[in-house]
């Protein structure tokens, strides 16, 4: 998929993986936003324009109705 994103946008990439606390599974959905706001805002501080969250449950907490990523990347 990143591939394919790197075709699509002419800017250049970037990307940060987050691998503490993982597995996700055992995890609240409140830590689960905080470590992907924590991951939105290093990548947002390097000067994003597009953002792509790839975990499923990052995805689902942080954009879904209680999570906060959405209204705090705009």
């Amino acid at each position: 998929m990143l591939r394919a994103l790197c075709a699509a946008l002419p800017a250049r990439t970037s990307s940060t993986g987050r691998y503490r606390g993982l597995p996700y599974g055992t995890k609240s959905s409140a830590t689960v936003v905080r470590y992907a706001v924590q991951a939105a805002d290093e990548l947002i501080e390097r000067g994003v324009k597009c953002l792509v969250i790839a975990c499923n449950t990052a995805a689902a907490a942080g954009l879904g109705p209680c999570g906060s990523l959405r209204t705090r990347c705009r």
